[in-house]
């Protein structure tokens, strides 16, 4: 009779401690993952929140540059430009009277303010979202001169559902901007 061969195997304690270290670096894993993907989630959504911060103060700086009139009225920013085009849309050239460019036409207003969580831009009577998830939208003004300071503060969300408890305070951008023209009234 021919004798079995000797087969060395794992004993059932050793493959449940295998199987037991192999579900707890799965485990980690899996926690490490969903961690990372949060986290990538929450920096594009910081990210989103610092862009839309800037577009907002790049509209409002190149209206300030250009203002005649600027005043800040129950949270609303409006800002009196030149009419800088004729019906034809040809640019019109300005004549200086009293020191102040005159443009001829019907200065054109453009007013920034806040509807919800929303930063709207009505210029013409046609309002235009500029900015979303706004928390606080306030201005100050500097009188040294011609200098204007605006100011808007964003809470960035770090959550999908958008809840303000598990979000950081919010971030807030600042603009000084020297008006090209000299302010009247």
């Amino acid at each position: 009779m021919k004798k079995l061969l000797n087969v060395a195997a794992f004993t059932l304690s050793e493959m449940l401690i295998s199987t037991a270290v192999t579900v707890v670096l799965v485990g980690i894993g899996l926690i490490s993952s969903i961690s990372i993907q949060r986290s990538f989630d929450a920096s594009i959504r910081y990210a989103n929140s610092q862009s839309e911060q800037m577009r907002v103060l790049d509209y409002m700086a190149l209206d300030l540059r250009r203002a005649l009139n600027v005043t800040n009225s129950n949270g609303q920013l409006i800002i009196t430009l030149p009419d800088f085009y004729d019906a034809d849309g040809n640019p019109r050239m300005p004549t200086i009277v009293n020191s102040l460019p005159k443009y001829g036409g019907t200065p054109v207003t453009v007013r920034y303010y806040r509807n919800g969580s929303r930063i709207l831009r009505e210029a013409g009577g046609t309002a235009t979202p500029i900015a979303e998830n706004v928390q606080d939208f306030q201005f100050t003004f500097q009188d040294f001169g011609q200098v204007i300071e605006a100011a808007v503060t964003f809470v960035p969300t770090f959550r999908r559902d958008n809840n303000q408890e598990a979000s950081r305070e919010g971030t807030r951008a600042v603009i000084r901007v020297l008006l090209r023209n000299r302010r009247s009234a």
